[in-house]
């Protein structure tokens, strides 16, 4: 779930776009594919919500090192097995047959 705090933007859900603005909530299904893009002035805040836990482990894995004082890195591009990261993380597709197992 997000919810939109400030500024601007879109989320692209399933291929549709939805406008996000602040006070704008949106749930986000079970294997929704998604993005948000800020077409604003100013940056885009959420708060963002996410069940099961597990978002840490892929922004860690994906992330580049950083202590407390330190300036935030430079940008820099997702790595080359980003999908492999996801599945290890709370990306993971579901099962094979669609549930668990007894």
């Amino acid at each position: 779930m997000i919810h939109v705090i400030s500024g601007t933007g879109k989320a692209v859900i399933d291929g549709t776009e939805h406008r996000m603005v602040p006070g704008t909530t949106i749930f986000l299904g079970k294997n929704r594919v998604h993005m948000f893009i800020n077409d604003g002035e100013v940056d885009l805040h959420w708060v963002w919500l996410i069940v099961p836990n597990g978002l840490e482990d892929f922004f860690e894995a994906i992330g580049r090192p950083k202590s407390p004082g330190e300036p935030a890195p430079a940008p820099f591009a997702r790595p080359a097995d980003v999908l492999e990261i996801e599945r290890r993380t709370v990306f993971a597709a579901p099962p094979a047959g669609g549930g668990r197992k007894p």
